[in-house]
């Protein structure tokens, strides 16, 4: 552009080459702050196509996350009916079947409390639930661990 502006107006080039290169440089200033206005436009658009896509990633996630938790809980929850529907269960004394029956309550419990936790944290819930029956947490994830291995579900 400054070769062509230097060139057309230099002392050889005659009048309307002169005003050929002012022409020129006024189109390709026009042109250039064009281009920048249409640079900033697709930024624009690029950084509110990312906002969005954020939004749905997180929407997404957090769909994913309370299928999975739902399906986790109705698997255990199945699980359990299982075994209260066994030969071992029905000969088993007092203290087992009052397990058993606590931790049903315990399941039905972090699923109520996990509904009503709209920010999707398992720990508040698990805890409360627990508190609320009786049920240490810890104790409750080893008798989902001890049950997995007796009675694998496929």
């Amino acid at each position: 552009m400054t070769f062509i502006h230097i060139h057309f107006s230099g002392d050889s080039a005659c009048l309307s080459e002169k005003e050929n290169a002012a022409a020129l440089k006024s189109l390709v200033k026009d042109h250039k702050a064009a281009l920048k206005v249409e640079c900033k436009q697709y930024e624009s658009d690029y950084k509110q196509a990312l906002k969005d896509a954020e939004i749905e990633y997180k929407r997404v996630k957090k769909q994913a996350e309370d299928d999975m938790y739902r399906k986790t809980i109705d698997a255990v929850k199945r699980e359990v009916e299982i075994i209260a529907t066994t030969d071992e269960y029905a000969n088993s004394d007092a203290k087992t079947k009052a397990k058993i029956i606590q931790f049903q309550s315990w399941m039905g419990n972090a699923a109520a409390h996990r509904a009503a936790f709209v920010d999707g944290e398992d720990g508040p819930c698990l805890l409360a639930a627990a508190a609320s029956v009786g049920v240490c947490p810890t104790e409750a994830s080893h008798f989902v661990d001890e049950m997995a291995i007796v009675h694998p579900s496929a």
